[in-house]
């Protein structure tokens, strides 16, 4: 994947979990997105469609590593080891 690519993906989703952490997510808006990361409204359609969409990546990323966390683990307390 093209590095300036994966530097707008990585940067609306760090804007959009700041917004998350200050409003609740109905209230958010693309273009309140966009102005706050600095980047054109296109931009952000070119990697997703939604705002639904770009919430569900950032699920996936946080279910991979936790997944990835607890690969291999063989019983409830080895997950709690790692949960903490």
């Amino acid at each position: 994947m093209d590095k300036r690519y994966e530097k707008k993906e990585l940067l609306m989703k760090e804007t959009f979990k700041e917004l998350l952490s200050n409003k609740y997510y109905e209230d958010i808006t693309v273009q309140e997105l966009t102005n706050k990361a600095k980047i054109d409204r296109k931009t952000f359609y070119l990697h997703y469609n939604t705002l639904d969409d770009l919430l569900k990546s950032i699920q996936n990323d946080l279910a991979n590593k936790f997944n990835e966390r607890v690969k291999g683990l063989d019983s409830l307390n080895d997950l709690e080891k790692v949960t903490k």
